[in-house]
């Protein structure tokens, strides 16, 4: 009876690990080493119900209270945004008060008053970017269309 418990548990944190990068996410990633591509953590500072909805036209991610304390606590850091555990594009958590500037990176602003959280190409301002513009890729359109999360924000 002891096994049959403790295999039950197993089983079920790889099926929470598992569903843990279901969806669309912004996962934190491993360091990538010399011949190995990004390999997404475990760890989300979004997890995918915590997306409320997502504005392709505007590319603003509407987000739940929860999600918006996890990003604060991830100011300044880059993460995947994911769908179903498969990397889409990259993009980095800049505060509006930093001094860096990055024109090839896909920029989050981690503060929010009413949990909206616009998806920027580059910092600072759009003019020189000079990445791939992945915000609307058509993996993300299509699982968040399948869920009823694109929204209109105004």
């Amino acid at each position: 009876m002891l096994i049959f418990a403790f295999a039950v548990l197993l089983s079920n944190c790889e099926e929470d690990e598992h569903d843990n990068l279901n969806g669309v996410n912004f996962t934190l990633f491993n360091e990538p080493g010399m011949q190995s591509g990004i390999t997404l953590s475990n760890t989300n500072i979004v997890n995918y119900d915590e997306i409320l909805g997502y504005d392709s036209t505007s590319h603003v991610f509407l987000l739940n209270d929860k999600a918006k304390e996890r990003i604060i606590n991830y100011s300044t850091s880059s993460f995947a945004v994911a769908v179903d555990g498969s990397v889409v594009y990259m993009a980095s958590s800049i505060p509006g008060y930093s001094s860096v500037s990055c024109f090839e990176c896909i920029r989050i602003e981690p503060f929010s008053t009413d949990n909206k959280y616009p998806v920027e190409l580059g910092y600072p301002g759009g003019s020189g970017f000079t990445g791939i513009d992945d915000r609307n890729d058509e993996r993300i359109i299509e699982v968040l269309k399948r869920d009823n999360k694109l929204i209109n924000i105004k």
